[in-house]
């Protein structure tokens, strides 16, 4: 079994069995997130220094924003190795693929959080400026909007993860 911890600096993967130090992987800042994909790829995402890395721990894609924009969220599109970032500029936000560059959904204000549908057809973006969450269906393109979150599940509300196939 293989396990992953975030230090200020670096992310170590680990053998969880016995320990083993697999690999040491170099943060230019504080990681904020660790996702392993279906493939076996890890996404370490950081504002200003978001990579993919293989198995191997080379890195195969990358999003260095500029100094006037920040990344706000990162994940995996479903069980694919396509990972979908939110970008923040200026007064707005925007969701797109980091291979391609697409966007997905463009929005005023903070877009905050991003979770994708195990199926990967479907993308969950928190947008606490909306007081909103928005449904991304990324093919054919649909978007459905829930609104008043803080009214219905409270201030503090954050997306935990997608439940329950059907």
């Amino acid at each position: 079994m293989i396990a992953f911890a975030a230090t200020p600096e670096s992310v170590i993967v680990l053998n969880a069995d016995d320990g083993t130090v697999l690999r040491r992987l170099r943060s230019s800042e504080p990681v904020r997130k660790l996702r392993w994909s279906s493939e076996g790829l890890l996404l370490v995402f950081a504002p200003h220094a978001t990579r993919v890395y293989d198995r191997r721990g080379r890195v195969v894609e990358e999003d260095d924003p500029s100094e006037a924009t920040f990344d706000r969220d990162a994940a995996f599109i479903g069980k694919t190795p396509e990972v979908a970032a939110i970008r923040a500029a200026g007064l707005g936000s925007s969701v797109f693929s980091l291979a391609s560059g697409l966007a997905f959904f463009n929005g005023s204000g903070v877009l905050s959080q991003l979770v994708s549908s195990p199926d990967g057809r479907w993308l969950l973006l928190a947008w606490p400026t909306a007081n909103q969450w928005v449904f991304v269906r990324l093919q054919p393109r649909k978007i459905v909007g829930v609104s008043r979150v803080t009214q219905q599940f409270g201030r503090s509300a954050t997306i935990q993860g997608w439940c329950c196939a059907g």
